[in-house]
């Protein structure tokens, strides 16, 4: 007798993309990218992802937690996956587009980076340093 791995298709993964702030950890529900031949079944992370320097990744279950340090940079997660037979040679390596935002990218609303000088008359643009007369909030 002799068993024989699955005739499914293997899992197929999605590229993720997400943009994280520094030092604020980040979740990523890889089963959100993946078509899995087994619908009842959950795929489940394997072994540990590989992040760039700078980043930290953990996995759990299906779910990657990214957090990236003050001054990281965009990087690429690697992280293999296995469905519910547990056959090594099912497993497929997916990746996550990490785009890291600084603090003050982080903190903008998308407002335009409108900006009011409390102290002193006027505001001030943010590029070139030079005084605006108008009172109002300025876009710069």
């Amino acid at each position: 007798m002799s068993i024989v791995s699955s005739s499914k298709p293997l899992i197929m993964l999605s590229p993720a993309s997400v943009s994280a702030d520094a030092g604020k950890a980040t979740t990523v529900n890889i089963s959100s990218y993946a078509v899995n031949p087994f619908p009842g079944s959950p795929i489940h992370l394997v072994g540990t992802p590989a992040a760039p320097d700078g980043i930290t990744v953990t996995g759990s279950g299906s779910t990657l937690t990214i957090t990236p340090a003050a001054g990281a940079r965009t990087g690429v997660i690697t992280y293999r996956v296995g469905d519910k037979t547990g056959d090594a040679g099912r497993e497929v390596e997916g990746t996550v587009q990490v785009t890291v935002r600084s603090r003050a990218e982080s903190t903008d609303l998308g407002l335009g980076h409108l900006q009011q000088r409390v102290n002193g008359p006027g505001l001030m643009d943010r590029r070139t340093g030079e005084r605006c007369a108008d009172q109002r909030f300025h876009r710069l």
